[in-house]
């Protein structure tokens, strides 16, 4: 699970959700509709858009449930990859209408019921079946990034006990969209 950092006050347009690669092997094939299944129950998202690359090719309202993006004209030519991308408008996070700490999901089925596509010849192209998952994405008005700096354990042996090491770990918090505040480490927290 990762985190998005969205606004108190103003929608926060083009999370990524994830990406999907879609490869036409045999002949060129053009992709009609997608059905994408989206979980979005605290309702964040208040539009979903696909991308082929950097250009919009179909865009819809947010759900919680089924969308569809129809009317496309996403052509793979034979043997090529093409790499789809789900982002999302997240609503303003104000703490009433839109709580904190609510999640979102996407899920791209490949099968010929949840991804259309037809073939050179104008005949419905055949679709191996597989299923991906974007990462869920929980939303935040403020949320911290941990980075590790660096390690180091020293090993010291004591004749007749056991073996005691010294440790040191060194990390940097980053604090994204807002402050952050650490409690303070007291004896015997870890």
């Amino acid at each position: 699970m990762s985190y998005i950092i969205g606004n108190a006050s103003a929608t926060t347009s083009d999370v990524v959700l994830g990406s999907f690669d879609i490869k036409a092997e045999n002949r060129n094939v053009t992709i009609k509709t997608i059905y994408t299944t989206m979980t979005d129950a605290g309702k964040i998202a208040s539009g979903l858009k696909l991308y082929d690359g950097t250009t919009l090719v179909g865009s819809t309202a947010g759900a919680n449930g089924e969308v569809t993006f129809s009317g496309l004209n996403i052509l793979i030519t034979k043997d090529t990859t093409k790499t789809l991308t789900l982002k999302a408008d997240i609503k303003p996070i104000d703490g009433s209408t839109v709580l904190e700490g609510k999640s979102i999901l996407a899920t791209q089925t490949a099968s010929a019921a949840k991804i259309v596509a037809v073939d050179s010849n104008d005949d419905v192209a055949t679709v191996t079946a597989a299923t991906v998952a974007t990462k869920g994405l929980t939303a935040f008005t403020k949320a911290p990034t941990i980075s590790l700096v660096s390690t180091n354990i020293v090993k010291t042996t004591q004749a007749g006990a056991k073996d005691v090491a010294d440790a040191t770990i060194i990390f940097d918090v980053k604090a994204n969209g807002g402050d952050i505040y650490i409690q303070k480490y007291a004896a015997g927290d870890i």
